[in-house]
């Protein structure tokens, strides 16, 4: 019997740990202002690249689509569709005016989690659709695999971020 509960005890600590090693998040510390910041680094998908930083007041999910002379203001918009199911939703860029391809969507850092960005985090997005003021659209279309790698990096930092607003 002792020898069960030992097991079960290793059994439980070897899933903690191992879930602990899946959150690889890159931390920074501002030199001037000490305050931490979190990202999930850039995840390169089919047609653009897309990030999630955390501060303790905000969380900006980046979107970097194409390369060269692409414009957005804040009239571009960007659209998710999600796997298996009929839901998107319609972001506006809350980012500057720029000609480098570079979309923002910013939600405040809270203890509980904006439903939007929710979403973001847990469920696999099949397609993002980019289309600035001019009506050009964009797609980017991960694959299965970074799917999983972008849900598992994003609930990460949605949870780890949490912490940045004790600090």
């Amino acid at each position: 019997m002792k020898r069960l509960l030992i097991f079960f005890w290793m059994l439980a600590g070897a899933s903690f740990f191992s879930e602990a090693q899946e959150c690889a998040l890159i931390r920074e510390t501002d030199p001037y202002t000490r305050s931490t910041g979190l990202s999930t680094g850039f995840h390169k998908w089919k047609g653009g690249a897309l990030t999630l930083d955390a501060s303790k007041s905000e969380i900006d999910w980046m979107i970097e689509v194409g390369a060269g002379n692409l414009c957005f203001d804040d009239e571009s918009t960007i659209q998710v569709y999600f796997k298996g199911t009929k839901q998107k939703l319609l972001f506006r860029n809350s980012g500057t005016i720029n000609c480098e391809g570079l979309l923002h969507v910013l939600f405040k850092n809270s203890p509980t989690t904006n439903y939007q960005l929710n979403k973001l985090a847990t469920l696999p997005i099949e397609r993002i659709l980019v289309t600035n003021a001019a009506d050009k659209s964009w797609a980017l279309e991960p694959d299965a695999e970074q799917q999983d790698r972008w849900m598992r990096a994003a609930g990460c930092l949605v949870e780890e971020s949490k912490k940045l607003l004790t600090q």
